[in-house]
């Protein structure tokens, strides 16, 4: 009997020794028939004998033969992979020693080199003395377990990958199904400028510029909610303010139910090309600017001939109004091209793809025309003008003697005529002298192509396409520079001037012209502008650095020396300034004894063409340069005396010319003037004059007014040099209105000087103003000799505070008084004290409906409406009245002293009120729009200071309301009653928001009641308990709240409140089942719902609170309707999709079109009670009644009644097919504890 040994227990085997060892065949097939099921085979290992036995299954593993894999333990460790023998040898050690079984994996290698991975598992067995007698184990192939592992592992990794390069590329958000942020990557931080905090668990709206519509963000809310990819651009903005566009593509990720549980939005910053985009758009609005104002007529024609542009000229010329030849076909507008030149060039255009350019005689108007037409793929490009003067010259021209007229026009020393037909250049023997080329010889002419060739390769396509332009544009000459080829192999500059001489047709036949050599001119003037280059310096050492630089850059030298002669060494230069090779050397001394420079001292110049080595073998030079040729030239100041040496050295020889010593003698002369210029410099400096470093203009002038003395200052302030000025009158030249010189220089001679501000005029007649002092300077005996003027230049302080003032006091926009120079006038109004001081009036205006006007056609028209409101009412008001801009589309009008008789004073300012109205009939004009306005003008009086500036804008202010109130268009005056409903109205706002922030608003319910008694919800209704008034009607605080806005907070508020008080409902399972099933009824008001917020915010709110969305209804009144239906409709789609219903409230009393009802996502009419009241008692109330349940029906919508107060109202509503009631009958509204003991009762009833 044998044991199987694990760590646990032991396990007997029934049989023989033998028997256990050599299994029966059955027992064999029993075992080995689920091994190629699981991809396993067996195996064992006898531990008397140490061998092994496999299993069939093994060998069709492995794919090895029976004889080929070994039979004992050791043979089987060669197949081992090596890293691995060692943890299976002490693994089946552990086995063997009964320790606990064998679980290992690891991995065989095959006779051809393939490595299979397995994993083997083996028991102990032990015979019934508890001897080991032998290892029973498994083998499995998990050689694709492991390679499927290792593909995973790699897709992970790969994913991983892909996940960083899309943060590294891309901006990145995850939103969940409510589209709050759950995700963000490090670029959208960046680009946003918000951390990860302030991002994750916000909505998108964080980011929102209000650059898109609400019909733009609902549609790509319901794309995305409906499980489709969205893919558009959106313009957001960074926590700073600022804006930018991306490119945006948002995922939804969905559930098995197809409803998105997130969203993956990928952007990228397309900010640039936005950017480029609008750039592309000024360009081509520039380029429309462009083609009206140029001289030439320009038009366009598709690929069917049609006409796509004219610009005005062509109006002009064609004598067609454009609008009359868009969309056009040309050969049918204009039918006498038919046939003409015009139409073979432009159809050979067309269909060659090339550009033509030709003259046309017009038949039908006797006028010949310039054209140049330019194919693409969109059709031709025309430009034309008319040449028929320039024809007329043309053949006047060719009557003359050709060539000798031209000859006469040009001067030049090589003359040529070029026969354009034949090709052939005649040129004068100057050809010959200038290049030392022998083209005059013979007969004078070569090939057009041999002047080509020796043109200098870089100017050779410009100069050719230059004269190509000439010969077929319609060009009189050409004139060009360029560089010519010489025999010798070196370039000159030259200058070539043609005529060109054109037959009867306008072509061109023959060009007669000139070419001068100007190579040593430009080389000259290079070198003057080199030195007056170098006069731009700032210092001495700069100066003489610069000028040796471009000394050597304009000979070509690579050394350059200026020096002065040291005083006490005569012999001996110190340099000022050297070069070699373009960098600058440090200064140093150097003899100029020996051969060459005792040349250059006796010549005050010497030129070494070749040789200089051999010329001069002991020259210091020699020890710097390899020096092959030399130019020098001594600097002489003014009397003669040589200050200093000017030299120049070449490694290469140098050509005879006159350039090179004239150029030096420039060098030379700009050198020796600038030494003695700064010598003397030197030496004055110190008592150089005062008067010329002072800032200010300084002049002297004679009793008679003419200037003695006129420092540095005073030319660059008037422009007018000393010597333009000495001896001329000051009057004259400075004071062209000499009002205020006459009465300064009055002052100056009755008191001994004059100070102030004073005007005067430049050279050039522009006005400056400066600040005068004045000094009368006398004699030894007292006499009066002249006047010393100090003047300081304030025009630029003048205009800066006329600016400021401007600023500080004027709107910017209508350049009419701001608010702050209203009310210093204003005050001034009414501080004067005098006791007959007359009436004045306030008149403030608003501009109707103007907010619809920025909405609708942009910001831009409405400024240009204020701007033409403003000249209106300037032209309405008195000379000494004020017109200002308050702000937005607000203008106020002081009217002072009007009349003593506050009666009169009134009946002026309605005259003028009116007149003001009037001027509104007739439209303004903003661009292309014709547009109507009208003003609401509220006017108060005032004659004393008994009533503040505050106070009198107030009272004007709550009169323009009034008169909006009255229905616009109109004017009313003040009326002292008005402050106390103003006053109440402002507490009332004041006490109603302090009431939000303190919790003062409480909700009640009204039960709604089925036929049966079943209660299916209540409507919640808002309660103001005031601390001191006690409760407040809604009637009273609801329309105040529309009017300031604050309905929008009052309505969050209910919805947020009445979603918690259905979630608690529902959350609360023991409690009664007749809360848990209600709805409830939210009013939300038009205002409300149009906000831009509002449905986003309301399914925050839902989600935020766990209500369940279907038991919530939102009642919406008709008035809703007016207008952007279909946004309204979209936006009720949005919720409905959530499960939240909709009722119309107040149905009958407002706006309703059938064709809207029946479209938007109604649940229930809701009758007025107003028809409910009296729906026993007037027939029309009945009717009404009967015809909204009628309507509800057809309309598959519920219909509910309220204000239901009376068993025969219900009966008479239960009667017509409405079952589903609220009012006083059933209940009042109640608050929340009462409410919920009123379900209770009701539900213990059921």
């Amino acid at each position: 009997m044998y044991f199987f040994c694990i760590p646990s227990g032991r396990y007997l085997v029934q049989g023989s020794p033998e028997q256990v060892n050599r299994p029966s065949d059955k027992a064999k097939r029993t075992l080995q028939a689920p091994q190629p099921i699981a991809g396993a085979g067996n195996w064992e290992l006898h531990i008397a004998d140490n061998r092994l036995v496999w299993s069939d299954e093994i060998y069709k593993i492995f794919g090895i033969a029976h004889d080929s894999f070994p039979s004992t333990a050791k043979g089987f460790y060669s197949f081992i992979h090596p890293e691995d023998r060692q943890r299976l040898y002490v693994d089946t050690q552990r086995a063997l020693r009964g320790e606990e079984p064998m679980d290992a994996e690891h991995r065989i290698v095959l006779p051809d080199g393939s490595l299979r991975h397995v994993h083997t598992r083996a028991v102990l067995i032990v015979d019934e003395g508890g001897k080991p007698s032998l290892l029973s184990g498994t083998v499995h192939d998990i050689t694709a377990l492991k390679q499927a592992n290792e593909a995973l592992h790699r897709s992970l990794q790969e994913l991983s990958d892909m996940k960083l390069a899309v943060d590294q590329h891309a901006i990145m958000a995850v939103t969940d199904q409510r589209g709050i942020i759950t995700y963000v990557n490090e670029k959208f931080c960046r680009i946003s400028h918000y951390s990860r905090e302030e991002l994750i668990g916000r909505s998108h709206n964080i980011v929102n510029s209000g650059y898109h519509s609400k019909a733009f963000m609902l549609e790509l809310w319901r794309t995305i909610s409906g499980g489709k990819v969205w893919r558009g651009e959106i313009k957001n903005r960074t926590k700073s303010g600022a804006t930018y566009w991306v490119d945006t593509t948002i995922v939804p990720f969905c559930r098995g139910d197809q409803r998105p549980h997130q969203y993956v939005a990928i952007r990228t910053d397309i900010t640039a090309r936005k950017k480029s985009e609008r750039e592309v758009q000024r360009l081509a609005s520039h380029l429309r600017i462009t083609l009206e104002s140029i001289t030439d007529a320009f038009l366009t024609l598709d690929r069917q001939w049609r006409f796509t542009y004219m610009n005005s000229e062509s109006e002009r010329l064609l004598r067609r109004r454009r609008g009359e030849m868009l969309g056009k076909v040309i050969w049918e507008e204009l039918p006498d091209l038919l046939g003409s030149v015009f139409e073979a060039e432009a159809r050979a255009a067309v269909n060659d793809n090339r550009s033509v350019e030709f003259e046309a005689l017009s038949e039908s108007v006797g006028r010949w025309y310039s054209m140049r037409g330019y194919p693409s793929e969109d059709g031709l490009t025309v430009y034309f003008h008319d040449i028929t003067e320039r024809k007329k010259i043309e053949s006047e021209v060719a009557a003359s003697a050709e060539r000798f007229r031209a000859v006469a026009r040009v001067t030049a020393d090589a003359i040529w005529d070029w026969n354009l037909a034949r090709d052939h250049i005649w040129w004068s023997d100057g050809i010959k002298k200038l290049f030392d080329l022998d083209w005059y010889e013979g007969d004078g002419t070569v090939d057009g192509s041999l002047w080509v060739e020796h043109i200098h390769p870089d100017d050779r396509a410009a100069i050719v396409d230059s004269i190509q332009r000439a010969i077929q544009g319609d060009a009189v000459e050409w004139r060009a520079e360029y560089r010519f080829l010489r025999r010798d192999g070196s370039f000159a500059d030259v200058v070539d001037h043609a005529v060109l001489i054109r037959d009867a047709e306008g072509h061109a036949t023959r060009m007669v012209g000139g070419m001068n050599d100007i190579t040593e001119r430009k080389r000259t003037l290079v070198a003057m502008m080199s030195v007056a280059a170098s006069g731009a310096a700032s210092n001495t050492v700069e100066f003489f650095r610069q000028l040796a630089l471009t000394m050597a850059d304009a000979l070509g030298a690579q050394a350059a020396f200026v020096g002065r002669v040291l005083p006490d060494q005569p012999f001996t230069m110190r340099a000022v300034a050297a070069t070699l090779n373009g960098a600058l050397l440090e200064n140093f001394d150097y003899s100029i004894e020996g051969p060459c420079c005792e040349t250059l001292l006796r010549d005050h110049e010497l030129e070494i063409h070749d040789d200089f080595e051999l010329v001069h073998p002991k020259s210091a030079l020699l020890a710097l340069l390899d020096v092959k040729a030399f130019a020098g030239r001594l600097l002489l100041n003014s009397a003669g005396d040589m200050i200093g040496i000017l030299f120049v050295a070449f490694t290469k020889p140098i050509r005879q010319s006159d350039f090179m010593l004239s150029t030096m003698r420039i060098f030379a002369a700009r050198a020796a003037a600038e030494l003695e210029r700064r010598d003397a410099d030197a030496r004055i400096r110190e008592q150089a004059s005062l008067l010329d470093k002072a800032q200010d203009a300084i002049i002297v002038r004679g009793i008679d007014h003419r200037i003695q003395f006129w420092n540095k200052s005073a030319e660059r302030l008037y422009g007018w040099r000393a010597e333009e000025v000495v001896g001329h009158s000051m009057e004259k030249m400075l004071f062209p209105q000499n009002a205020a010189f006459v009465e300064a220089t009055r002052q100056v001679m009755e008191f001994g000087e004059w100070s102030g501000e004073i005007a005067q005029q430049r050279k050039h007649g522009s006005t400056l103003m400066v600040e005068g002092r004045w000094t009368l300077v006398r004699d030894e005996q007292g006499a009066a000799t002249s006047i010393l003027c100090i003047n300081t230049d304030i025009t630029q302080r003048k205009a800066a505070e006329q600016k400021i003032q401007r600023l500080a006091f004027y709107d910017s926009l209508t350049q009419l008084p701001n608010r702050l120079l209203l009310l210093e006038r204003l005050q001034q109004a009414i501080s004067v004290k005098d006791p007959q001081r007359r009436v004045g009036a306030l008149l403030f205006i608003d501009l109707d409906n103007f907010k619809n006007l920025n909405d609708t056609l942009g910001h831009d028209k409405g400024d240009l409406l204020l701007k033409q409101v403003a000249q209106r009412l300037t032209a309405c008001l008195r000379e000494n009245d004020t017109v200002a801009r308050l702000g937005g589309d607000e203008f106020v009008l002081l009217l002072e002293d009007i009349s003593e008789n506050p009666a009169q004073a009134a009946a002026q300012a309605e005259s003028i009120g009116h007149k003001i109205i009037g001027s509104f009939n007739l439209p303004f004009y903003l661009d292309s729009y014709e547009y109507f306005s009208t003003p609401s003008i509220g006017v108060t009086l005032f004659n004393d200071a008994a009533c503040s500036v505050d106070e009198l804008l107030k009272r004007a202010d709550i009169a323009m309301y009034q008169a909006k109130a009255c229905g616009r268009n109109a004017m009313r005056f003040f009326d002292p009653g008005m402050q106390a409903v103003v006053s109440a109205r402002a507490e009332l706002e004041a006490d109603m928001r302090h009431g939000l922030l303190e919790n003062e608003f409480i909700l009640h319910y009204q039960p709604q009641v089925l036929s049966d008694g079943t209660i299916t919800g209540a409507e919640v209704l808002l309660r103001w308990e005031h601390p001191r008034r006690g409760l407040v009607s809604p009637m009273e605080f609801i329309p105040l709240a529309e009017d300031t806005g604050l309905i929008t907070a009052l309505g969050e508020y209910v919805l947020e409140a009445a979603c918690r008080q259905l979630a608690l409902w529902g959350a609360q399972s023991n409690l009664e089942p007749g809360l848990r099933r209600l709805g409830l009824s939210v009013n939300v008001s038009a205002y409300q719902f149009r906000h831009p917020d509002f449905v986003e915010a309301a399914l925050e709110i839902i989600d935020r609170s766990g209500a369940d969305p279907h038991k919530l209804k939102l009642e919406l009144t008709e008035s809703l309707l007016v207008a952007d239906v279909e946004e309204i409709i979209c936006e009720m789609s949005v919720l409905k999709a959530r499960g939240v219903g909709f009722s119309l409230d107040d149905f009958g009393t407002g706006y309703s079109s059938l064709s809207y009802l029946k479209r938007l996502p109604l649940d229930e009419l809701k009758i007025d009670q107003s028809f409910i009241r009296d729906v026993l008692t007037d027939p029309n109330d009945a009717v009404i009644a009967r015809t909204i349940v009628a309507l509800a029906q057809s309309l598959g919508l519920a219909v509910i009644a309220e204000g239901v107060e009376t068993e025969a109202q219900r009966e008479f509503l239960a009667n017509n097919n409405c079952h589903a009631y609220q009012g006083y009958l059933f209940s009042k509204p109640l608050p929340l504890a009462q409410f919920e003991a009123f379900i209770r009762e009701a539900t213990a009833r059921e």
